[in-house]
């Protein structure tokens, strides 16, 4: 009876590790072996994340291997005011049980250290909205600004008001968009500053004929209704 016994119950847990197999397999081919990654690395309570630029996944990050000499980097370095530091390492993949509970998930182990990007972040499509957009050009004609006591920007706010700057005065209106498509509610209110330098009137103008706009990355453009480039703007984050 008691070999009886010992078979069955070899066959059970057999079978039970066999109904379990296909899904380990399918995570095991998740597992991404040890290469060069780019990302932001944040420390913060004990824990660490790291989020890759290329694919924006986020990975918690084992403390190992050569996590320290990672860990170090960021405590030393004025980025870590920003709440990460974007660096270049040797990374690896694994499945890894969660701290809150049996579950697996992707965790990233620094096999290697190779160097901080400072003053850079994930380059990634920047919202329209919300941002602050300084102006690089009008009608493919440089901006020179440094004279000024403040930069042309823009801002779309969520809410449909927009507010710009032109380098001598302040505009304020509410704004229309649908889809591409985004222009500004008439009539704009503005300031009346003496403007000593000329420049101004092309940025108005330009605002004036957005007929539509264009995101790539951390650049946004603005184009007319016959699809003229007006007006050229880079995002400017604050921290």
């Amino acid at each position: 009876m008691k070999y009886i016994f010992l078979l069955l119950t070899t066959s059970l847990l057999f079978l039970g590790c066999s109904t379990s197999t296909p899904k380990i397999q399918k995570q095991v081919k998740e597992i991404q072996k040890a290469h060069i990654m780019v990302g932001e690395y944040s420390y913060k309570a004990d824990s660490a994340t790291f989020k890759e630029c290329k694919t924006e996944k986020v990975y918690p990050v084992a403390f190992e291997d050569a996590h320290a000499s990672l860990e170090i980097a960021f405590l030393n370095n004025k980025e870590r005011k920003r709440g990460f530091l974007k660096v270049e390492i040797v990374g690896e993949i694994v499945l890894r049980k969660r701290v809150d509970s049996s579950s697996l998930e992707p965790t990233l182990i620094v096999k290697k250290f190779l160097k901080p990007l400072v003053k850079e972040r994930c380059k990634t499509n920047a919202s329209l909205e919300g941002t602050y957009w300084k102006l690089i050009s009008v009608e493919g004609v440089k901006v020179s600004w440094k004279s000024q006591k403040r930069e042309p920007h823009l801002i779309f706010r969520s809410d449909g008001k927009f507010k710009a700057f032109t380098g001598c005065n302040s505009v304020s209106t509410k704004y229309k968009k649908e889809g591409q498509k985004i222009s500004l509610v008439r009539p704009m209110m503005m300031s009346r500053m003496f403007c000593p330098k000329a420049g101004e009137s092309d940025f108005i103008s330009a605002l004036k004929k957005m007929y539509k706009y264009k995101i790539e990355g951390n650049s946004l453009e603005i184009f007319s209704v016959n699809g003229d480039k007006l007006a050229y703007f880079e995002p400017v984050y604050f921290y």
